[in-house]
């Protein structure tokens, strides 16, 4: 799944980018608001509205088909936006991220906010679980396999905190013809917070073409 391939080339409109980006910052900005005045409180009310009416704009326009389509054509059918299995910037639940593969190693760092909260100031484990699934994948697309998940282990070793910037390693345990075995861990500060294994699985050629 590369950036050459035919198969991913939509990309969302720049105005979807910058509204994602809004919702973003609206969301985290809102489950931290602990009340509101009267004055406030109307100002929310106008931002819903504004909000409820753009969704009606948007609504003629949006396509809902089950499977999309992954090239240009049919422009009628619902596009694939994602280049990778990382949540792009068209997603409002993407978190802070900055990630780069070297030398067979993907790292990088992620910040996790509010909106992510399960325990008190730690990521849900369903968050990091989902976090570790598509870090692995992408570790596994970098270096040309592509493969699905097949099993998803997950050991919490300890509260992943929100509002902290952690830093992430993955890389490869074995690799077979049609399966490999990824790792991955969560930690900053000499802590490791959260790690994870799975084993991905190459579908065979009929099932998925990456051209």
């Amino acid at each position: 799944m590369s950036e050459s391939s035919p198969y991913f080339v939509n990309r969302p409109p720049a105005p979807l980018l910058a509204l994602a980006e809004s919702l973003r910052h609206l969301t985290e900005t809102m489950l931290c608001v602990p009340a509101l005045d009267a004055e406030l409180a109307s100002e929310v009310e106008r931002g819903r509205a504004a909000i409820d009416a753009l969704e009606r704009a948007l609504s003629p326009h949006a396509l809902h088909d089950a499977v999309p389509r992954m090239g240009a054509e049919p422009p009628t059918q619902r596009p694939y936006y994602i280049s990778g299995v990382i949540l792009g910037p068209h997603h409002p639940l993407r978190p802070e991220l900055r990630i780069a593969y070297e030398d067979g190693v993907t790292h990088g760092t992620v910040r996790f906010g509010v909106t992510f909260e399960g325990p008190p100031g730690c990521v849900h484990g369903g968050f990091v679980s989902h976090f570790f699934d598509q870090i692995l994948g992408q570790h596994n697309l970098s270096a040309r396999i592509p493969a699905m998940t097949g099993t998803l282990s997950v050991r919490f070793r300890k509260g992943t905190p929100i509002l902290r910037e952690l830093a992430f390693d993955v890389r490869h345990e074995r690799r077979g013809e049609r399966k490999v075995v990824t790792s991955g861990r969560l930690h900053a500060g000499g802590e490791v917070f959260s790690e994870a294994e799975g084993t991905f699985v190459v579908p065979k050629p009929e099932r998925w073409t990456l051209g």
